[in-house]
C-alpha cells in the first residue's frame, strides 16, 4: 500500500512538473519562431551593425578655370599704303615679293639727311634716298597685282603693264643690261592695300 500511494505522489509531481515545463518549451518555441532573444537590461548591450561599409568620397577638387590669352595679331610687315625701296626677288607661283624699305626725300629733308650722312649739299637733282635698315620684307601680292614699268625708250613717264615671267626673271640677272626690265637695279614704289601688294611701279632716277 505504502508503495503505490508513493508512487501515485511521485506521479503527481512529474505530471505538475510537466504541467509547468511544457508552457516554456511552447514559449520558447515560439520565440525562437519570432526571431531571436529578447534580452532586458538597465544597461543595453550595445550591438555593431554586421555588414555595414562606411563609404568616404574624396573631396572635389575643381582647377581654376584660367583663361588662355587671344594670341596676339601678327603685325603686318608694312602697313596698307605706298613704300618706296628696292625689290630683291620676286616669285609669282608662291605670290610674293622681298622688299628692301628705304626712304625718297626731296627738297630740304633730302639736303638734311645727305648733310647727316656726310654727303655734300645741296644734293643733285633735288633728291637723297635714306636706307640705313638692311632689313628684308617678304610680302604678299595680290593676284591681280599690277605691275607698271617705265619705258626708258621713252623716258621719262610713260609706263607699261609688265610682263609676269619677264618681270620674275629680271631679278635673277647679276648684272644691268639696260633693259626695261631693271630687276635689283631699278627702285620701286609698292602700294599696299589689305595686307598685300596690289601695285609695283618703276620710279625714276636720273
Amino acid at each position: 500500500m505504502f508503495e503505490r500511494a508513493t508512487i501515485r505522489l511521485m506521479n503527481r509531481y512529474v505530471v505538475a512538473a510537466a504541467a509547468v515545463t511544457l508552457p516554456l518549451v511552447v514559449v520558447a518555441v515560439a520565440m525562437a519562431l519570432r526571431g531571436g532573444n529578447t534580452i532586458t537590461s538597465n544597461h543595453p548591450i550595445p550591438s555593431a551593425p554586421v555588414g555595414t561599409v562606411s563609404l568616404q568620397t574624396e573631396p572635389t577638387t575643381t582647377s581654376p578655370t584660367t583663361t588662355e590669352p587671344a594670341p596676339a595679331t601678327p603685325k603686318a610687315e608694312l602697313e596698307d599704303g605706298r613704300h618706296f625701296g628696292y625689290i630683291k626677288r620676286v616669285d609669282f607661283q608662291t605670290s610674293t615679293v622681298v622688299f628692301d624699305l628705304a626712304y625718297l626725300l626731296k627738297g630740304e629733308q633730302a639736303n638734311q639727311a645727305a648733310a647727316a650722312h656726310g654727303y655734300e649739299t645741296p644734293v643733285d637733282n633735288d633728291y637723297f634716298i635714306v636706307n640705313d635698315n638692311p632689313r628684308l620684307r617678304t610680302l604678299t601680292m595680290s593676284s591681280h597685282v599690277q605691275i607698271l614699268l617705265l619705258n626708258w625708250n621713252r623716258c621719262c613717264n610713260t609706263f607699261f603693264q609688265a610682263n609676269r615671267r619677264h618681270f620674275e626673271a629680271s631679278f635673277k640677272i647679276k648684272r644691268f643690261t639696260g633693259s626695261n626690265y631693271q630687276g635689283t637695279y631699278g627702285s620701286y614704289w609698292l602700294t599696299i592695300q589689305d595686307g598685300a601688294v596690289v601695285k609695283i611701279q618703276n620710279q625714276y632716277q636720273p
